[in-house]
Formats: structure tokens, sequence, C-alpha cells
């Protein structure tokens, strides 16, 4: 009955709604929208390495992040507290390594699509991942070898199973 073709991604299933959105801005940004997350991103992004929140505010709090120990700054829209509200993230041109945007990326789809499949914490070699009650937490053991986000080209099981393509992602 090739059944099997409606689950090669998530265009054809029913109540799939977008929850995750990447916007390449002409600058050369980007902007990552979550429409909600499992998880916490800022756990998450403890995986790039060492994040700061810099300034906060009700239009957009200021977080700073060293990745490759280069400093990368970014800008989160919306209520970062709660999992359930919207949330935009706001990333400058980055000069020199694009790896930044993509990782950046990865981490956003797992924060979104988590739901402790427990995959990424069997890649890690230093057992820096652990799951308490369904929520991912990153401990000081990370080295950042970045061995957790090869387990998928997009970061995340989930977020590959449920993805669209542009041309099912407004529908």
């Amino acid at each position: 009955s090739n059944g099997w073709r409606i689950r090669k991604n998530g265009n054809f299933l029913t109540d799939n709604p977008t929850l995750y959105r990447y916007v390449k801005l002409e600058d050369g940004g980007i902007v990552l929208r979550s429409e909600r997350r499992t998880t916490d991103w800022r756990e998450w992004f403890k995986i790039l390495g060492r994040l700061e929140e810099k300034r906060r505010s009700d239009e957009a709090n200021e977080y700073g992040i060293e990745f490759k120990r280069k400093p990368f700054d970014f800008s989160v829209g919306g209520d970062v507290e709660r999992f359930d509200k919207p949330i935009e993230f706001h990333v400058a041109k980055v000069k020199g390594d694009r790896t930044f945007k993509s990782r950046l990326k990865m981490l956003v789809r797992r924060a979104t699509f988590c739901v402790a499949c427990r995959n990424c914490e069997a890649n890690c070699p230093h057992g820096a991942i652990s799951f308490v009650n369904g929520q991912v937490h990153i401990s000081d053991a990370c080295v950042h070898c970045y061995q957790c986000m090869t387990t998928d080209n997009d970061g995340c099981v989930r977020y590959q199973s449920l993805r669209k393509s542009k041309a099912y992602e407004d529908e």
C-alpha cells in the first residue's frame, strides 16, 4: 500500500504543525523560530560552550557564547522561561565560522523536538549528557567534542522524522 512513503518525512502527516523555522536574512544573519520546546534550550547550548546572559529586556534577551574559543553574540526574543511560548533566536552575520550557525540550528531543533530518546546520551563518549524526568542535563564534563551532534544530519532523530519540505511548510 506504500504506507512507508508517508513516514519518510512529515509532509503528509495529519496534525503535524510547523514548530521550527529557519530564515536566512539578506545581511547574512539568521532567525530561528521555535513555536514551543520540550526541553530547555539553555541546557542544550552548553554543548557549544559557556553561555553567558548579557542583558535582559522585554523585547529581547542578549546572550554570548564561546564556541571554539571565539565569542559569538545572539539575542532571543519572546518568553525564554516558558516552554509553551514561541521564541526567536537572532544571530548576526558570523564571519569565519559557518559551523556555529549549523550547530546552533541543530540545538534549537533539539530543544524544540526532544522526547528524551537518549540517542545523544548514547553518543556522548564522555558521559556528559543525561536525562532526568525527561529533561536534558549537560554536565561540566562536556569537553565540546560535538560527537552528540553527529547522531543525525539534522541534529535530532524526531526532527528528522517530522521535518517538512519547504513546499509543505506553510500549509
